[in-house]
C-alpha cells in the first residue's frame, strides 16, 4: 500500500505550519506505524523500492545515513539505528537523526506532496531555504529539517539536539541519501 505524506505530532509553532495532514494511528506499508520523534514533525516517509536503489536504500531508511554520518552531525556516536520500512532512528542521550522516505506511485505524485510540504514551511519555519544539488528539488530550515524529492521518493531528515545543526551539516546528510537513492 502507498502510503500518503503524513506528519509525526510534536513540537513548537513553527514546525507545526508543516502539518499538511493530521496525525494519527493509521499504517503504512506493510501494516507498521512510524515512531513519534520528541519535538519533530518530520513529513513521513514509507519507502520501497526505486530503479536506481535496487531495492537498497529507498526500502530501508536506514540505508540512506550510515552510522558515522549520523554521528558526525550529532557530535557524538550514534550507535546502530533502529528502524522499519517506514522510518529509520539514530538516537543518543543529548539528540536524535530520524530519517523517513516515502515512496510515491510516480515523480508526479512525490513532486507534489514535497511542494505541499515546501509552501507549508516557507510560510513559517524558522531559517527556510530552497537548497539545489540534493535531489530533483529540496529545502531545509534552521530547525534541522531537510527535504526533498528525487524521483517517486521524499525523503526527510531531522536532526534534533541541544544545538541545532548547521545549514552544512543538514546539506551534507541530504547530499548523502539522495546519492543512495
Amino acid at each position: 500500500m502507498i502510503r500518503p505524506n503524513r506528519f509525526v505530532c510534536g513540537g513548537t509553532l513553527a514546525v507545526s505550519a508543516l502539518m499538511v495532514v493530521g496525525c494519527g494511528d493509521s499504517t503504512g506499508i506493510g501494516g507498521t506505524t512510524p515512531a513519534a520523534s520528541s519535538e519533530a514533525s518530520a513529513s513521513g516517509a514509507a519507502a520501497s523500492t526505486s530503479p536506481s536503489a535496487g531495492g537498497g536504500a529507498a526500502s530501508d531508511p536506514c540505508k540512506l545515513i550510515t552510522p558515522q554520518e549520523a554521528s558526525a552531525a550529532l557530535g557524538v556516536d550514534a550507535g546502530t539505528p533502529s528502524g522499519n520500512v517506514e522510518q529509520c532512528a539514530y538516537t543518543t542521550p543529548s539528540g536524535s537523526l530520524t530519517i523517513t522516505a516515502t515512496q510515491y506511485p510516480d515523480g508526479s505524485t512525490a513532486h507534489s506532496s514535497f511542494d505541499s510540504t515546501r509552501t507549508a514551511a516557507k510560510g513559517g519555519v524558522p531559517g527556510f531555504q530552497d537548497v539545489t544539488g540534493i535531489g530533483d528539488r529540496g529545502f531545509l530550515t534552521a530547525t534541522g529539517l531537510i527535504e526533498f524529492a528525487k524521483g517517486s521518493i521524499v525523503v526527510i531528515i531531522q536532526v534534533l539536539s541541544s544545538a541545532n545543526p548547521t545549514t552544512n551539516t543538514m546539506t551534507t546528510l541530504g547530499q548523502a541519501a539522495a546519492g543512495r537513492i
